[in-house]
Protein backbone atom coordinates (compact mmCIF):
# COMPACT_ATOMS: atom_id res chain seq x y z
CA UNK A 1 0.00 0.00 0.00
CA UNK A 2 1.28 3.04 -1.27
CA UNK A 3 0.41 7.16 0.87
CA UNK A 4 1.47 10.03 -1.00
CA UNK A 5 1.90 12.78 0.78
CA UNK A 6 1.30 16.11 -0.49
CA UNK A 7 3.86 18.70 -0.68
CA UNK A 8 4.33 21.35 1.88
CA UNK A 9 3.30 23.97 -0.78
CA UNK A 10 -0.15 22.10 -1.65
CA UNK A 11 -1.56 21.82 2.08
CA UNK A 12 -0.52 25.94 2.28
CA UNK A 13 -2.90 27.16 -0.87
CA UNK A 14 -5.48 25.04 0.37
CA UNK A 15 -5.51 26.51 3.64
CA UNK A 16 -5.72 29.87 2.16
CA UNK A 17 -8.21 29.22 -0.20
CA UNK A 18 -10.40 28.15 2.75
CA UNK A 19 -9.52 31.42 5.13
CA UNK A 20 -10.46 33.37 1.41
CA UNK A 21 -14.16 31.37 1.33
CA UNK A 22 -14.55 31.70 4.71
CA UNK A 23 -14.05 35.37 4.69
CA UNK A 24 -15.73 36.15 2.02
CA UNK A 25 -18.98 34.26 3.36
CA UNK A 26 -18.56 36.08 7.00
CA UNK A 27 -18.84 39.61 4.82
CA UNK A 28 -21.79 38.52 2.79
CA UNK A 29 -23.49 37.52 6.18
CA UNK A 30 -22.30 41.06 7.51
CA UNK A 31 -23.52 43.05 4.51
CA UNK A 32 -26.88 41.17 4.15
CA UNK A 33 -27.20 41.91 7.84
CA UNK A 34 -26.44 45.31 7.46
CA UNK A 35 -29.15 45.69 3.97
CA UNK A 36 -31.71 43.82 6.33
CA UNK A 37 -31.35 46.60 9.20
CA UNK A 38 -31.49 49.78 6.60
CA UNK A 39 -34.18 47.76 5.09
CA UNK A 40 -36.52 47.94 8.69
CA UNK A 41 -34.90 51.49 9.90
CA UNK A 42 -37.91 54.02 9.54
CA UNK A 43 -36.45 57.10 9.35
CA UNK A 44 -34.26 58.83 6.59
CA UNK A 45 -31.36 60.92 8.59
CA UNK A 46 -31.53 61.82 12.03
CA UNK A 47 -28.88 64.35 14.21
CA UNK A 48 -28.67 66.70 16.11
CA UNK A 49 -29.84 70.58 16.02
CA UNK A 50 -28.96 71.90 19.86
CA UNK A 51 -26.77 70.75 22.94
CA UNK A 52 -29.88 68.72 23.87
CA UNK A 53 -32.04 68.65 20.77
CA UNK A 54 -32.47 66.10 18.03
CA UNK A 55 -34.24 65.46 15.12
CA UNK A 56 -35.27 62.65 12.70
CA UNK A 57 -36.73 62.85 9.35
CA UNK A 58 -39.07 59.64 9.15
CA UNK A 59 -40.13 57.97 5.74
CA UNK A 60 -43.55 59.39 6.21
CA UNK A 61 -42.71 62.45 6.08
CA UNK A 62 -43.24 63.88 9.50
CA UNK A 63 -40.05 65.97 10.43
CA UNK A 64 -39.75 65.60 14.63
CA UNK A 65 -37.86 68.17 16.62
CA UNK A 66 -37.38 66.41 20.46
CA UNK A 67 -35.18 67.37 23.38
CA UNK A 68 -34.91 70.00 25.58
CA UNK A 69 -34.04 73.79 25.31
CA UNK A 70 -33.08 75.84 22.34
CA UNK A 71 -32.44 74.90 19.39
CA UNK A 72 -29.70 75.93 17.10
CA UNK A 73 -29.92 79.18 14.78
CA UNK A 74 -29.40 78.93 11.32
CA UNK A 75 -28.71 81.25 8.10
CA UNK A 76 -29.90 81.63 5.01
CA UNK A 77 -28.33 80.30 1.86
CA UNK A 78 -28.84 82.87 -0.99
CA UNK A 79 -26.99 80.70 -3.96
CA UNK A 80 -29.12 77.28 -2.87
CA UNK A 81 -32.22 79.54 -1.56
CA UNK A 82 -31.85 76.99 1.20
CA UNK A 83 -31.73 76.93 5.13
CA UNK A 84 -28.28 75.86 6.45
CA UNK A 85 -30.59 73.59 9.08
CA UNK A 86 -29.59 69.62 8.56
CA UNK A 87 -32.84 68.70 7.15
CA UNK A 88 -33.06 71.00 4.52
CA UNK A 89 -31.58 68.74 1.69
CA UNK A 90 -34.26 66.68 2.55
CA UNK A 91 -37.54 69.59 2.13
CA UNK A 92 -39.27 68.25 -0.70
CA UNK A 93 -39.93 64.87 1.59
CA UNK A 94 -41.26 67.19 4.68
CA UNK A 95 -44.89 67.17 4.92
CA UNK A 96 -45.59 67.53 8.49
CA UNK A 97 -43.68 68.95 11.61
CA UNK A 98 -43.75 67.70 15.07
CA UNK A 99 -41.56 69.75 17.62
CA UNK A 100 -41.70 68.47 21.12
CA UNK A 101 -40.11 70.17 24.12
CA UNK A 102 -37.97 73.00 22.49
CA UNK A 103 -38.14 76.22 24.18
CA UNK A 104 -37.02 77.75 21.46
CA UNK A 105 -37.20 77.86 17.84
CA UNK A 106 -33.96 78.81 15.75
CA UNK A 107 -33.39 81.58 13.50
CA UNK A 108 -34.51 80.54 9.49
CA UNK A 109 -35.31 77.01 10.47
CA UNK A 110 -38.10 75.79 8.90
CA UNK A 111 -38.28 78.95 6.33
CA UNK A 112 -37.76 76.49 3.09
CA UNK A 113 -40.43 73.81 3.84
CA UNK A 114 -42.94 74.43 1.17
CA UNK A 115 -45.54 71.48 2.05
CA UNK A 116 -46.33 71.52 5.75
CA UNK A 117 -49.61 72.75 5.84
CA UNK A 118 -50.80 73.05 9.53
CA UNK A 119 -48.02 74.09 12.58
CA UNK A 120 -48.88 73.16 16.55
CA UNK A 121 -46.16 74.90 18.65
CA UNK A 122 -46.71 73.36 22.43
CA UNK A 123 -46.41 75.61 25.17
CA UNK A 124 -42.94 74.46 26.10
CA UNK A 125 -41.94 77.24 23.00
CA UNK A 126 -41.04 80.34 24.66
CA UNK A 127 -39.37 82.08 21.36
CA UNK A 128 -39.89 81.97 17.65
CA UNK A 129 -36.71 83.55 16.51
CA UNK A 130 -35.91 85.56 13.37
CA UNK A 131 -37.47 84.25 10.01
CA UNK A 132 -38.24 80.84 11.86
CA UNK A 133 -41.56 79.86 9.95
CA UNK A 134 -41.32 82.58 6.86
CA UNK A 135 -41.69 81.94 2.92
CA UNK A 136 -43.72 78.13 4.10
CA UNK A 137 -45.88 78.47 0.97
CA UNK A 138 -48.55 76.00 1.82
CA UNK A 139 -48.65 76.51 5.32
CA UNK A 140 -52.50 77.63 6.47
CA UNK A 141 -53.25 77.60 9.94
CA UNK A 142 -50.23 77.92 12.80
CA UNK A 143 -51.28 77.66 16.76
CA UNK A 144 -49.71 78.45 19.49
CA UNK A 145 -50.73 76.52 23.05
CA UNK A 146 -48.45 78.31 25.27
CA UNK A 147 -47.56 81.71 26.42
CA UNK A 148 -44.70 83.08 24.41
CA UNK A 149 -42.27 85.84 25.53
CA UNK A 150 -40.66 86.66 21.78
CA UNK A 151 -41.93 86.22 18.18
CA UNK A 152 -39.13 87.50 16.10
CA UNK A 153 -38.58 89.66 12.93
CA UNK A 154 -40.27 88.31 9.79
CA UNK A 155 -41.04 85.03 11.88
CA UNK A 156 -44.06 84.60 9.55
CA UNK A 157 -43.76 86.70 6.85
CA UNK A 158 -44.84 85.78 3.07
CA UNK A 159 -46.72 83.00 3.89
CA UNK A 160 -49.16 82.87 0.96
CA UNK A 161 -51.64 80.58 2.19
CA UNK A 162 -51.56 81.48 5.83
CA UNK A 163 -54.55 82.55 6.45
CA UNK A 164 -55.64 81.32 10.52
CA UNK A 165 -52.72 82.55 12.88
CA UNK A 166 -53.85 81.08 16.50
CA UNK A 167 -52.11 82.26 20.22
CA UNK A 168 -53.99 80.34 23.00
CA UNK A 169 -51.41 82.01 25.56
CA UNK A 170 -50.12 85.30 25.98
CA UNK A 171 -47.13 86.92 24.00
CA UNK A 172 -45.10 89.77 25.44
CA UNK A 173 -43.62 91.04 22.09
CA UNK A 174 -44.00 90.98 18.44
CA UNK A 175 -40.49 92.10 16.42
CA UNK A 176 -40.80 94.29 13.02
CA UNK A 177 -42.91 92.64 9.74
CA UNK A 178 -43.34 89.26 12.02
CA UNK A 179 -46.63 88.40 10.14
CA UNK A 180 -45.92 91.17 7.14
CA UNK A 181 -47.24 89.98 3.19
CA UNK A 182 -49.63 87.06 4.15
CA UNK A 183 -51.59 87.02 1.86
CA UNK A 184 -54.48 84.66 2.54
CA UNK A 185 -55.13 86.17 5.92
CA UNK A 186 -58.38 87.79 6.59
CA UNK A 187 -58.73 88.20 10.15
CA UNK A 188 -55.76 88.42 12.99
CA UNK A 189 -56.70 88.17 17.03
CA UNK A 190 -53.45 90.07 18.71
CA UNK A 191 -53.01 88.27 21.75
CA UNK A 192 -53.04 89.81 25.22
CA UNK A 193 -49.86 90.73 26.94
CA UNK A 194 -48.38 92.35 23.67
CA UNK A 195 -47.88 96.32 24.94
CA UNK A 196 -46.83 97.67 21.46
CA UNK A 197 -47.43 96.70 17.65
CA UNK A 198 -44.05 96.58 15.71
CA UNK A 199 -43.68 98.83 12.05
CA UNK A 200 -45.21 96.49 9.48
CA UNK A 201 -46.55 94.27 11.20
CA UNK A 202 -49.02 93.20 8.92
CA UNK A 203 -47.91 95.25 6.13
CA UNK A 204 -49.05 94.28 2.61
CA UNK A 205 -51.20 91.86 3.84
CA UNK A 206 -53.82 92.56 0.50
CA UNK A 207 -56.57 90.54 2.15
CA UNK A 208 -56.69 91.58 5.86
CA UNK A 209 -60.39 92.91 6.65
CA UNK A 210 -60.56 92.84 10.61
CA UNK A 211 -58.28 93.57 13.22
CA UNK A 212 -58.58 92.89 16.96
CA UNK A 213 -56.64 94.12 19.65
CA UNK A 214 -56.33 93.56 23.69
CA UNK A 215 -56.62 95.55 26.15
CA UNK A 216 -53.25 95.62 26.88
CA UNK A 217 -52.12 97.39 24.10
CA UNK A 218 -50.48 100.92 24.51
CA UNK A 219 -48.76 101.72 21.37
CA UNK A 220 -49.25 101.33 17.79
CA UNK A 221 -46.42 102.07 15.43
CA UNK A 222 -46.90 102.10 11.27
CA UNK A 223 -48.06 98.59 11.79
CA UNK A 224 -50.86 97.84 9.20
CA UNK A 225 -50.20 99.76 6.33
CA UNK A 226 -51.20 98.84 2.39
CA UNK A 227 -53.72 96.57 3.37
CA UNK A 228 -56.04 97.75 1.14
CA UNK A 229 -59.23 95.31 2.53
CA UNK A 230 -58.82 96.54 5.91
CA UNK A 231 -62.73 97.00 7.39
CA UNK A 232 -62.59 97.54 10.73
CA UNK A 233 -60.34 98.20 13.69
CA UNK A 234 -61.27 98.43 17.44
CA UNK A 235 -58.59 100.37 19.44
CA UNK A 236 -58.35 99.50 23.20
CA UNK A 237 -59.08 101.81 25.85
CA UNK A 238 -55.73 101.00 27.02
CA UNK A 239 -54.15 102.80 23.95
CA UNK A 240 -51.79 106.04 24.69
CA UNK A 241 -49.46 106.15 21.50
CA UNK A 242 -50.80 105.65 17.90
CA UNK A 243 -48.99 106.64 14.84
CA UNK A 244 -51.36 107.28 12.02
CA UNK A 245 -49.18 106.24 9.41
CA UNK A 246 -50.35 102.74 10.94
CA UNK A 247 -53.38 103.11 8.63
CA UNK A 248 -52.03 104.61 5.32
CA UNK A 249 -53.34 103.50 1.63
CA UNK A 250 -55.76 101.53 3.89
CA UNK A 251 -58.65 102.15 1.54
CA UNK A 252 -61.64 100.67 2.70
CA UNK A 253 -61.64 101.52 6.28
CA UNK A 254 -63.62 104.58 6.32
CA UNK A 255 -63.92 105.26 10.31
CA UNK A 256 -61.32 105.33 12.99
CA UNK A 257 -62.08 105.75 16.32
CA UNK A 258 -59.51 107.03 18.93
CA UNK A 259 -59.82 106.09 22.98
CA UNK A 260 -59.97 108.47 25.45
CA UNK A 261 -56.89 107.62 27.25
CA UNK A 262 -54.46 108.48 23.91
CA UNK A 263 -52.07 110.90 24.77
CA UNK A 264 -50.20 111.49 21.64
CA UNK A 265 -50.98 111.10 17.83
CA UNK A 266 -48.40 111.08 15.40
CA UNK A 267 -48.65 111.91 11.88
CA UNK A 268 -52.08 112.76 12.25
CA UNK A 269 -52.06 114.39 8.07
CA UNK A 270 -50.13 111.28 6.68
CA UNK A 271 -52.66 110.36 4.54
CA UNK A 272 -54.73 113.24 3.19
CA UNK A 273 -56.11 111.88 0.31
CA UNK A 274 -58.44 109.11 2.12
CA UNK A 275 -62.45 109.91 2.94
CA UNK A 276 -62.64 108.94 6.58
CA UNK A 277 -64.08 110.14 9.59
CA UNK A 278 -61.36 110.23 12.20
CA UNK A 279 -63.23 110.64 16.01
CA UNK A 280 -61.52 111.64 18.92
CA UNK A 281 -62.70 110.88 22.37
CA UNK A 282 -60.09 112.32 24.94
CA UNK A 283 -61.31 114.82 27.17
CA UNK A 284 -58.11 115.88 27.23
CA UNK A 285 -56.77 117.27 23.93
CA UNK A 286 -53.57 114.99 23.29
CA UNK A 287 -50.56 116.09 21.44
CA UNK A 288 -50.46 116.10 18.32
CA UNK A 289 -47.71 115.82 15.90
CA UNK A 290 -46.99 115.48 12.27
CA UNK A 291 -43.78 115.53 10.08
CA UNK A 292 -45.69 117.03 7.02
CA UNK A 293 -48.56 119.09 8.61
CA UNK A 294 -52.51 119.09 7.76
CA UNK A 295 -53.36 121.41 4.87
CA UNK A 296 -55.96 121.94 2.65
CA UNK A 297 -55.60 119.07 0.72
CA UNK A 298 -56.39 116.57 3.51
CA UNK A 299 -59.73 115.15 2.90
CA UNK A 300 -60.76 113.48 6.44
CA UNK A 301 -63.31 114.93 8.96
CA UNK A 302 -62.05 115.06 12.41
CA UNK A 303 -64.46 114.79 15.73
CA UNK A 304 -63.90 116.09 18.79
CA UNK A 305 -65.43 117.35 22.28
CA UNK A 306 -67.30 119.94 21.89
CA UNK A 307 -65.91 121.31 24.99
CA UNK A 308 -62.07 121.03 23.79
CA UNK A 309 -63.26 122.13 19.80
CA UNK A 310 -61.55 125.43 19.85
CA UNK A 311 -58.14 123.93 21.15
CA UNK A 312 -58.07 122.07 18.26
CA UNK A 313 -58.59 124.86 15.91
CA UNK A 314 -55.72 126.56 17.68
CA UNK A 315 -53.34 123.27 17.03
CA UNK A 316 -50.49 124.66 15.17
CA UNK A 317 -50.87 121.42 12.88
CA UNK A 318 -54.12 122.39 12.44
CA UNK A 319 -54.37 126.14 11.04
CA UNK A 320 -53.74 125.51 7.37
CA UNK A 321 -56.95 122.35 7.99
CA UNK A 322 -60.37 123.29 6.51
CA UNK A 323 -62.10 124.41 9.78
CA UNK A 324 -65.52 123.28 8.15
CA UNK A 325 -63.98 119.33 8.43
CA UNK A 326 -63.55 119.79 11.96
CA UNK A 327 -66.70 118.99 13.89
CA UNK A 328 -67.73 118.56 17.36
CA UNK A 329 -69.10 115.15 18.50
CA UNK A 330 -72.41 116.13 19.43
CA UNK A 331 -72.68 117.42 15.68
CA UNK A 332 -71.78 121.12 15.96
CA UNK A 333 -69.60 122.74 13.11
CA UNK A 334 -66.28 124.18 13.97
CA UNK A 335 -67.50 127.23 11.64
CA UNK A 336 -69.61 127.70 8.72
CA UNK A 337 -68.22 125.88 5.70
CA UNK A 338 -69.11 126.62 1.55
CA UNK A 339 -70.50 123.28 1.35
CA UNK A 340 -73.36 121.28 2.96
CA UNK A 341 -74.34 117.77 2.81
CA UNK A 342 -78.49 117.16 1.31
CA UNK A 343 -80.02 113.73 1.41
CA UNK A 344 -81.28 111.75 -1.98
CA UNK A 345 -84.54 112.09 -3.51
CA UNK A 346 -86.13 111.25 -6.99
CA UNK A 347 -85.34 115.19 -7.83
CA UNK A 348 -81.44 114.40 -7.70
CA UNK A 349 -79.09 112.41 -9.96
CA UNK A 350 -77.87 109.23 -8.73
CA UNK A 351 -75.49 109.27 -5.38
CA UNK A 352 -75.28 108.75 -1.81
CA UNK A 353 -75.10 112.46 -1.11
CA UNK A 354 -73.99 116.04 -2.66
CA UNK A 355 -72.37 119.02 -1.12
CA UNK A 356 -74.45 122.18 -2.91
CA UNK A 357 -73.21 125.24 -2.70
CA UNK A 358 -75.68 127.58 -0.37
CA UNK A 359 -75.38 130.60 -2.80
CA UNK A 360 -76.10 129.39 -6.34
CA UNK A 361 -76.97 125.71 -6.33
CA UNK A 362 -76.59 125.13 -9.48
CA UNK A 363 -73.87 122.58 -8.97
CA UNK A 364 -73.56 119.49 -6.84
CA UNK A 365 -70.57 117.00 -5.45
CA UNK A 366 -71.00 113.58 -6.26
CA UNK A 367 -69.27 111.09 -4.61
CA UNK A 368 -67.13 108.75 -7.57
CA UNK A 369 -68.26 105.71 -7.69
CA UNK A 370 -65.28 104.65 -9.58
CA UNK A 371 -62.83 104.51 -7.08
CA UNK A 372 -65.73 104.78 -3.32
CA UNK A 373 -64.74 108.63 -2.78
CA UNK A 374 -61.31 107.41 -2.16
CA UNK A 375 -59.78 109.35 -5.07
CA UNK A 376 -57.57 106.46 -5.12
CA UNK A 377 -56.83 104.02 -8.37
CA UNK A 378 -59.01 101.49 -7.75
CA UNK A 379 -56.49 98.73 -9.54
CA UNK A 380 -53.27 99.15 -7.34
CA UNK A 381 -54.74 100.81 -4.14
CA UNK A 382 -53.42 104.31 -4.55
CA UNK A 383 -49.81 103.21 -4.38
CA UNK A 384 -49.45 103.78 -7.87
CA UNK A 385 -48.00 100.36 -8.46
CA UNK A 386 -48.88 97.12 -8.72
CA UNK A 387 -47.66 93.29 -7.80
CA UNK A 388 -46.64 90.79 -10.73
CA UNK A 389 -44.79 87.89 -9.20
CA UNK A 390 -43.23 86.48 -5.77
CA UNK A 391 -39.36 86.61 -5.92
CA UNK A 392 -36.87 85.65 -3.23
CA UNK A 393 -35.52 87.75 -0.99
CA UNK A 394 -32.30 86.35 -0.44
CA UNK A 395 -31.28 88.68 3.01
CA UNK A 396 -34.46 87.70 4.87
CA UNK A 397 -34.81 84.37 2.96
CA UNK A 398 -38.24 84.90 2.40
CA UNK A 399 -40.30 85.24 -0.54
CA UNK A 400 -40.98 89.10 -1.71
CA UNK A 401 -43.24 91.15 -3.93
CA UNK A 402 -41.91 92.28 -7.63
CA UNK A 403 -44.15 95.80 -8.89
CA UNK A 404 -44.41 97.33 -12.35
CA UNK A 405 -45.97 100.88 -12.50
CA UNK A 406 -49.80 100.73 -12.71
CA UNK A 407 -50.80 100.69 -16.00
CA UNK A 408 -54.14 102.68 -14.91
CA UNK A 409 -53.18 105.46 -12.87
CA UNK A 410 -49.73 105.62 -14.66
CA UNK A 411 -48.41 105.63 -11.45
CA UNK A 412 -50.15 108.22 -9.80
CA UNK A 413 -52.01 106.28 -7.70
CA UNK A 414 -54.87 108.33 -8.32
CA UNK A 415 -58.14 107.90 -9.18
CA UNK A 416 -58.50 108.45 -13.16
CA UNK A 417 -62.38 109.58 -12.93
CA UNK A 418 -61.91 112.03 -10.56
CA UNK A 419 -58.56 113.13 -10.74
CA UNK A 420 -57.50 111.80 -7.33
CA UNK A 421 -60.45 114.58 -5.74
CA UNK A 422 -62.85 111.48 -4.92
CA UNK A 423 -65.99 113.52 -6.12
CA UNK A 424 -67.17 114.67 -9.68
CA UNK A 425 -68.63 117.70 -10.09
CA UNK A 426 -72.02 117.22 -11.90
CA UNK A 427 -75.38 119.63 -12.54
CA UNK A 428 -79.16 119.14 -11.72
CA UNK A 429 -82.16 120.55 -12.10
CA UNK A 430 -84.56 121.85 -9.31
Amino acid sequence: MRIRLRKPMEHISLCLLAVICFSFLLSSCKKQNKESKAISKDYIVKGSCGENIQFKLYKNGTLKIYGEGAMDDYEFNGEIQKSTAPWSKYQDRIKILDIQGVSTVGSYSFCDLQYVKEIVIPSTVKSINKSAFSGMESLKTITFQGDLNYVGEYALCSCKSLYNITFNGEVKTLDYACFQNNESLEELIVPNGVTELPNNLCTFCNNLKIIKLPNTVKRINSSFYDCPKLEKVELPSSLEYIDMAAFTNDVNLKEIIIPQNVLRIENLGTSPQLNRRITILCKTKPEISCAYGVNDEAKFDLYVPSNILSEYRETEELQTFPSNRIHSIDGNTASTGNYYDIPINSSYSKGNSYDVPKTTQETVRQSCRTCNNTGYCPLCGGRGKTHTKRVYNYSLGCYDLDYETCRSCRGTGNCTACKGDGWLDEGIDY
